[in-house]
């Protein structure tokens, strides 16, 4: 099984370590990668990053200052694994 965690920050340096606590927790028992990103990002960069990994389940850290972003990106992630 792969998961997909992701966090969209406010900046780089700005960094969330609730993707990276999973991460670490989750590493032994399946694959699990981290994609960072920025609010700033088009939505449409966001989603190819994580669409060429193929996971099988996406997580994303969500915050007040990245919902804007994290739900387009959640909404199609969805649609395409309805489809899956």
């Amino acid at each position: 099984m792969k998961i997909v965690l992701c966090a969209l920050n406010s900046k780089y340096i700005h960094s969330t370590l609730a993707v990276w606590y999973l991460h670490s927790a989750v590493k032994e028992i399946c694959d699990s990668v981290v994609v960072e990103g920025t609010i700033n990002e088009r939505v449409e960069d966001v989603e190819k990053r994580i669409l060429e990994m193929n996971p099988n389940i996406v997580g994303f850290s969500t915050y007040i200052w990245n919902k804007t972003i994290v739900y387009p990106v959640n909404n199609i992630f969805m649609i395409w694994m309805d489809r899956a």
